[in-house]
């Protein structure tokens, strides 16, 4: 699960929620990262403000009855900046605070549920839509799972895989327009429209 955390979950398209089918066993490790001068702490941000929207949502959602599996603390280093635990919280519900909000820090809700229909309601069960994952070894449940996800890219068995070939972009509130690909082209295209009477 080190996708959850890339970047000290600083990334647009990093992990934000994580579903499992009910009764699976989920195991996550922490390992640090570059940005990190202590053992299993990761920077936040060097702006106050930024890291402040972060430390108030780790307790937010401990008061909403999700179980806090690991982590949540916070601290400075050296006196200086804000790093924050790698922080999961089990048993969590599409909406709690940290479910349904861009936490942007290495917060992430793990979210049970029943059946593929639970699964892709709670997908889009969200004002954004940017990107989305399956990990599965049912490559076919996999691509029909991917076809009913309202997000601009679904990645099946992989994140983060790019190419200049490839539109990227999202849906609803994830923005408008595409980067990259043919469809690109778009955002510096105008068309015009010319009527003429030639009776």
């Amino acid at each position: 699960m080190k996708i959850g955390i890339i970047g000290a979950g600083k990334v647009a398209t990093g992990l934000a929620r994580y579903w499992t089918a009910n009764g699976h066993e989920v195991r996550f490790g922490v390992r640090a990262g570059k940005e990190d001068p202590a053992k299993g702490m990761l920077a936040v941000s060097e702006a106050a403000t930024f890291g402040d929207v972060i430390v108030l949502a780790v307790p937010f959602a401990s008061i909403e009855d999700s179980l806090t599996a690991a982590g949540g603390g916070t601290r400075k280093i050296n006196g200086k900046g804000l790093f924050i635990e790698p922080t999961l919280f089990a048993n969590a519900i599409n909406d709690l605070k940290i479910s349904r909000e861009e936490i942007f820090g290495p917060v992430l809700p793990i979210i049970p549920f029943e059946g593929e229909e639970e699964a892709i309601r709670i997908a889009n069960d969200t004002s954004y839509g940017l990107a989305s994952g399956i990990q599965t070894g049912d490559m076919r449940r996999a691509l029909r799972l991917a076809d009913k996800i309202k997000a601009g890219t679904v990645w099946l068995n992989t994140w983060h895989k790019y190419h200049p070939n490839a539109p990227f972009g999202g849906f609803k509130m994830s923005g408008y327009g595409r980067e990259q690909g043919a469809e690109a082209l778009e955002n510096y295209t105008q068309y015009k429209t010319i009527w003429a009477n030639l009776g």
